[in-house]
């Protein structure tokens, strides 16, 4: 008669509630998910790797939510449907499909679609299909549109960038008041006016000029009007001489 053997095996919520201590090389299996984890006799299920992914998927290592400050010591974040399937150290993969395949170490994918397929070590992903596929290592690509935006090699890429037809072509303008990086298009745009220049010295006093030439004499005025005759004086009285005869 053959033996028969039967793993012990649980649902992996029940796996979590229990916490159990595996005896030294015992396999516990998730029932639901297909993953197994092998005990050493002394660390508990929630803070055991898994052998294995389960069903078709790759080997990682989770950090759980019931971990505070995560503990346990896994130090990977995958949030979403298919999220960090294929997780590496030091990850992060939030969203649906983001990091799903081969997510390099110490990388960063947020969003739909973000870092899917082999994003590579040390990058930033951050948007809507933000490095969807082969982001090269070390760069960072910023998504803010409908479509995904992937790079052949490594550096900042952010789409989109607003066009200002004020400013020379190919010109990249920060506006500090408004915070925002435009992209210029038109034929350039008008620069500051310069500084007024400094007030000159004031010049030195002129020479006295000559002294004028004397003026003509004034007409003699007119003569004044006789004044009246006087009155004439009364006679005076004769002498009488007596006449000899």
């Amino acid at each position: 008669m053959a033996t028969k053997i039967q793993l012990r095996n649980d649902t992996s919520s029940s796996w979590t509630t229990a916490n159990p201590v595996l005896a030294q090389g015992e396999p516990g299996l998730e029932s639901n998910t297909g993953r197994i984890k092998y005990g050493d006799g002394t660390t508990a299920w929630r803070c055991l790797s898994y052998a294995s992914n389960g069903i078709g998927g790759c080997s990682t290592t989770w950090a759980l939510i019931t971990d505070k400050n995560n503990a346990c010591g896994p130090t990977n974040i995958a949030l979403g449907q298919l999220a960090g399937q294929c997780i590496t150290t030091n990850s992060i993969a939030i969203g649906n499909y983001a990091g799903s395949y081969i997510q390099g170490g110490n990388s960063v994918a947020i969003g739909t679609g973000a870092g899917t397929l082999n994003q590579g070590s040390y990058a930033i992903a951050i948007g809507h299909g933000a490095g969807n596929c082969y982001q090269p290592e070390k760069s960072i690509i910023l998504n803010a549109d409908t479509g995904v935006l992937c790079s052949g090699s490594s550096g900042f890429y952010v789409n989109p960038i607003r066009m200002f037809d004020c400013m020379p072509p190919t010109v990249l303008y920060y506006n500090a008041c408004t915070k925002e990086i435009v992209y210029g298009t038109g034929s350039g745009f008008r620069g500051t006016s310069g500084f007024s220049g400094y007030s000159g010295f004031s010049g030195f006093s002129g020479f006295s000029g000559c002294s004028g030439a004397s003026g003509f004499s004034g007409c003699s005025g007119f003569s004044g009007c006789s004044g009246d005759s006087g009155y004439s004086g009364f006679s005076g009285f004769g002498k009488v001489v007596p006449r000899r005869s």
